[in-house]
């Protein structure tokens, strides 16, 4: 019954293409591009590691990007950083389909909304600040720690500029306390 519901739902609308986020919601999307014979978009939340020598040659997300690529499943792909684009080029895809687009909007575009243009003062924030947003969280999974660290080299760079990271999302209160010590002194 859910699955007839969803598929009422779906067809209700009009789309003028289908965007998904990561490798399980492509499944959907494909569904999707089908029925309504529309470009399939898929934008990819990842960071290229190294390569780890104990490991088989390609990881299973590396595997699925070359079914994506050989049978052209996915009209574009958007990468979230230029690392990660070349990282797609490196794996054969077409540079006609492979975009970069950077996470997170720039401060000056939420102070200029007609709605909430006190939204950067809300949060203690102004235009000059150099804000950061992690949406994720708080895991040791997710290796914050570089974040942190990175925090520190940026502050030694430019040491005039107020840098906010905000990190939201749930997680355990001993992993925060973990990274508030660790960015003591930034």
């Amino acid at each position: 019954t859910r699955a007839c519901t969803m598929n009422r739902h779906y067809f209700k609308i009009e789309p003028d293409l289908i965007h998904v986020h990561d490798f399980e919601a492509v499944q959907i999307g494909l569904m999707l591009k089908a029925a309504f014979r529309l470009p399939l978009v898929l934008t990819i939340h990842r960071a290229p590691k190294e390569p780890d020598p104990t490991l088989p040659e390609r990881n299973v997300k590396d595997c699925f990007l070359e079914v994506i690529r050989l049978s052209n499943l996915v009209d574009m792909v958007i990468a979230p950083s230029e690392a990660y684009r070349q990282h797609l080029l490196q794996l054969r895809f077409p540079d006609e389909r492979v975009t970069k687009i950077l996470h997170g909007i720039p401060a000056d575009y939420l102070q200029m909304q007609p709605d909430h243009p006190d939204v950067l003062s809300s949060f203690g924030l102004d235009a000059a600040d150099e804000v950061v947003l992690c949406p994720t969280r708080l895991d040791p999974h997710k290796g914050l720690e570089i974040l942190v660290d990175a925090a520190g080299l940026v502050k030694k760079q430019f040491p005039q500029r107020r840098l906010v990271f905000v990190v939201a999302g749930a997680g355990t209160a001993d992993y925060r306390a973990s990274l508030e010590l660790r960015a003591t002194g930034l």
